[in-house]
């Protein structure tokens, strides 16, 4: 049986592609992922069309859970988070270890799906981290890989 698992979610936010949308779901509804809830903040185009129903039909099958917003300002209306981080490679952000991530309650983590980015008004919403070594964006999937995989690390999952 699955030990009590603190409230930790992770959002995706302005992704396009229903492919990198659908392996960033297979990796948060794993059974060892430590996410609460995968959140799909402002999915365009072919994601929004195609890779929002997929994966709708994914968590369903598996129990997991999903939401879906317009944007990341939504969010608070929906979940109560006490920290929110935003992984993106800014100046100024915070460049951190894998096993310095946070596992409290009630933390909220945000990946771009672009390669645009985050706005400064969207970067205002949160801390902003990176893993280090990378300086640069490697992926919505390999950052998605890269923070699931140092929390399970932390909690001790799988």
């Amino acid at each position: 049986m699955r030990k009590e698992l603190p409230k930790i979610y992770l959002a995706i936010h302005n992704i396009s592609s229903p492919q990198r949308l659908t392996d960033v779901a297979k990796i948060v509804f794993s059974e060892c992922s430590p996410f609460n809830c995968l959140i799909i903040s402002k999915p365009t185009g072919m994601a929004a069309q195609v890779g929002v129903p997929d994966i709708s039909k994914m968590a369903y099958k598996l129990g997991k859970n999903l939401l879906i917003v317009s944007s990341l300002q939504d969010l608070s209306e929906v979940i109560d988070v006490g920290k929110v981080y935003i992984v993106y490679p800014a100046e100024g952000g915070n460049y951190i270890s894998l096993d310095k991530l946070s596992t409290d309650d009630k933390t909220l983590y945000i990946i771009s799906g672009s390669d645009v980015g985050f706005t400064k008004s969207e970067l205002a919403l949160g801390e902003v981290i990176y893993v280090k070594p990378f300086k640069k964006s490697i992926g919505v999937v390999a950052e998605t890989t890269l923070i699931t995989y140092g929390l399970m690390m932390k909690l001790g999952l799988c």
